[in-house]
C-alpha cells in the first residue's frame, strides 16, 4: 500500500467533509437569520436561540475538519519500523493508522482503522516494534507488522 496515496486520500475525503460542512453552515445561515427589527413575539426570538446553538455546532464542526487536514498534512507518511504518527500498525490482524480518529474504513479492498496518537490505546503501542506485544483493558495485542 503506497502511504503517500493514502494520505492524499485521507486529506480529499476531509476536504470534502470540510466543504459540506461549510455548505450546512451556509445553508443554515441563509434560512434562519432572525432579522431583529421584525421580531414578531416569543416564539421568534426561542427559534433564533436554537438556531444559533446550531450555528455554533456547524461552525465546531468546520473547526474539527479544519484541525484534522492540519494534523494529516503535518504527519508524515513514510516507512516506519516503530509504532508512531503516521505509521501503519498491523495488530491482531487489524491494520491501524496512527493519524486521525476515524471510522473503520475500506481503502484498495483493504479494511482499515484510525485512531489518533491521543488515543489511550496509542501510549500503550507508542515505539514499539513488529514482534512486540501490549497490554490495553486487559487484553494482549501483538503488533505484526509496522509500516
Amino acid at each position: 500500500m503506497d502511504k503517500q496515496e493514502l494520505k492524499h486520500y485521507l486529506l480529499a475525503e476531509e476536504k470534502v467533509l470540510l466543504q459540506e460542512a461549510r455548505q450546512d453552515l451556509e445553508d443554515h445561515l441563509s434560512e434562519n437569520l432572525l432579522d431583529q427589527d421584525n421580531v414578531k413575539d416569543l416564539d421568534d426570538l426561542a427559534q433564533s436561540d436554537v438556531s444559533s446553538f446550531v450555528q455554533h455546532d456547524l461552525e465546531k464542526r468546520i473547526s474539527v475538519h479544519l484541525e484534522t487536514i492540519q494534523i494529516l498534512e503535518e504527519i508524515s507518511f513514510q516507512e516506519f519500523d516503530v509504532v508512531k504518527p503516521g505509521a501503519i500498525v498491523k495488530v491482531n490482524g487489524k491494520k491501524i493508522i496512527i493519524a486521525v480518529a476515524k471510522r473503520p474504513f475500506e481503502y484498495k479492498g483493504e479494511e482499515l482503522e484510525a485512531i489518533s496518537s491521543s488515543a489511550p490505546i496509542y501510549k500503550e503501542m507508542q515505539g514499539k516494534r513488529a514482534g512486540d506485544s501490549y497490554s490495553f483493558h486487559g487484553e494482549t495485542f501483538r503488533i505484526e507488522d509496522v509500516r
